[in-house]
């Protein structure tokens, strides 16, 4: 809109406050109708606003996180971890700004403390984002975003995010795609939309690069971002659904929150953006909105009486969460039982394409994974001197958000060596019945081969079955299926002598026949590790 048309409006919104603040929708959609032929029939900001405020009610009602958390000084910038039990936030200290932390004690928040490693006495610190494994924060510090990693003892010194050819004239709110290949954050550079000046802000994504640094800022186009402010970007770990601010799509405020869906693979094609509407958007600056992982709750902060700030805790309406998202938590421990300094990766099945890397906390092995649905992933624990572990999760039919508790022992390649070890092949895959190998298999059989040729192993694969369909049948099944393996393996360099198959049919079960969760478990195929002569 031209210049004069956005004055008009932000004029329009002013004359409608009050009306907003009392929850009178009909008196401020009746001031909007008498002012709406001066903009014109088809303008979309007023067409939008009247139907904003004619949607019904949905009785959504802000909660104060409490009086552990929000206290006299004003706090803002919330942001939640992907497990739901850390809540970071921004303290006004007077003097200065420093970043707290409370964690999750049942339905509250404990005692919240500062995070000192990264807060100084002169400097405004402030919680951007936390990496999906609780192991990468961003943070703003002094007018610049930096990151910090979780180290045993504590964090890291604080680094700064981009490099200097490509640090944006100024950076604000950053978030990770959940697979930390992306983030996506709001900044004033050169590549914007509309005019270039101080309240023109713009939404972009830099991508990681192969070295593990970050490329350059690109921009996210003209269905996200308008002439005026865009900001404030949160992105769900369903790696879907974009929640963020503006003030250049209309609305209620001078900032409203938005939502709007990614389409296909790509970082540049969005759905138009949708208000959250009349009970999340009031008629000042709305933003800073954090979604739970489920989807149910936001995070923010807000104006509250005889306080500067606080934090506040919202259900977001059905029709705007994200899509369900499963999720995988657990611990990363040698045979030792401590934990293993080693990596999670996942990787997309159907596509081949890398789904994410997962540090586990180096204290306590733990980690925790959030995978969007519609996929088939498989994720492998590797690290050095580790012999790779690997596994999968089949969300392809899923339409609901699984919870997976998983501890994943991982043996060293020295272990491996002196042999009477025993893994299962999780990501080895067959159609009923059958023993040609799909591949979706071949990503681990290729680290197989890679490693059993370069140790020197000797192993034997070993096939196994259910009891349906009987002894013989299932002594062939187990058999073939293993050859086939042992084949694949011979293919990609392993030497014939490295490498023998034998099938077990029935007669090694690891759980009862009797349901179906327990036959899936006998139907299996281990690779066991021989002693090196």
């Amino acid at each position: 809109l031209a210049a004069p048309v956005h004055q008009a409006f932000v004029a329009l919104q002013q004359v409608i406050a009050q009306d907003l603040l009392r929850k009178d929708w009909e008196k401020a959609a009746a001031t909007v109708r008498r002012f709406a032929p001066y903009f014109g029939e088809e303008d979309p900001r007023v067409a939008g606003l009247l139907d904003l405020l004619e949607r019904p009610e949905e009785g959504l009602a802000p909660i104060p996180l409490g009086e552990t958390v929000n206290s006299e000084l004003g706090e803002y910038a919330p942001v939640i971890s992907a497990d739901g039990q850390l809540l970071l936030f921004c303290r006004n200290m007077g003097n200065n700004e420093d970043i707290y932390a409370a964690r999750r004690e049942g339905e509250t928040w404990g005692a919240p403390y500062p995070i000192s490693a990264l807060n100084t006495a002169v400097a405004h610190e402030a919680p951007l984002a936390i990496s999906a494994d609780n192991t990468t924060l961003l943070m703003y510090d002094g007018g610049i975003v930096k990151y910090t990693d979780k180290e045993t003892g504590g964090w890291s010194a604080p680094r700064n995010f981009f490099p200097d050819a490509y640090k944006p004239e100024w950076q604000g709110s950053t978030t990770f795609a959940s697979n930390r290949e992306a983030v996506l954050f709001a900044a004033r550079s050169m590549d914007l939309v509309g005019v270039r000046n101080d309240d023109n802000i713009d939404l972009f994504v830099s991508l990681r690069r192969p070295d593990g640094g970050w490329g350059p800022p690109i921009n996210l186009g003209t269905v996200l971002n308008t002439p005026f402010e865009d900001r404030s970007p949160f992105l769900h770990p369903d790696m879907r659904t974009l929640y963020f601010s503006s003030r250049g799509h209309g609305g209620l405020g001078s900032l409203d929150v938005f939502t709007s869906t990614r389409i296909g693979d790509g970082w540049l094609e969005w759905t138009e953006p949708e208000n959250l509407g009349k009970e999340i958007n009031l008629p000042g600056r709305d933003w800073g909105y954090k979604i739970s992982t489920d989807g149910t709750t936001a995070y923010f902060s807000g104006d509250a009486p005889g306080k500067k700030e606080e934090l506040f805790q919202v259900a977001v309406p059905e029709r705007f969460r994200p899509q369900p998202v499963s999720t995988i938590r657990g611990r990363i421990l040698g045979l030792d039982g401590k934990p293993a300094r080693a990596e999670l990766i996942l990787e997309d099945l159907s596509t081949g394409e890398p789904a994410g890397r997962i540090q586990p906390d180096p204290e306590t092995g733990a980690f925790f994974v959030t995978l969007p649905s519609g996929r088939l992933y498989s994720y492998t624990v590797e690290g050095p001197g580790l012999y790779p572990v690997t596994n999968n999760i089949d969300l392809r039919d899923n339409e609901t958000a699984l919870e997976v508790e998983e501890n994943i022992e991982v043996p060293t390649l020295e272990e491996i060596q002196k042999g009477d070890i025993t893994l299962p092949l999780k990501n080895l895959f067959f159609d009923t019945d059958k023993y040609d190998i799909k591949p979706e298999s071949f990503p681990e059989l290729n680290r197989l081969a890679e490693l059993v040729r370069a140790y020197g192993l000797k192993v034997e694969i070993a096939g196994h079955t259910d009891y349906v369909g009987g002894a013989e049948y299932n002594q062939a099944l187990s058999q073939n299926r293993a050859e086939a393996v042992r084949s694949y393996l011979l293919s990609r360099g392993v030497e014939d002598g490295q490498i023998t198959a034998r099938g077990y049919g029935l007669d090694q079960p690891l759980a009862t026949n009797e349901t179906e969760e327990g036959r899936a478990l006998n139907r299996r195929v281990e690779i066991r590790f021989k002693r090196n002569e």
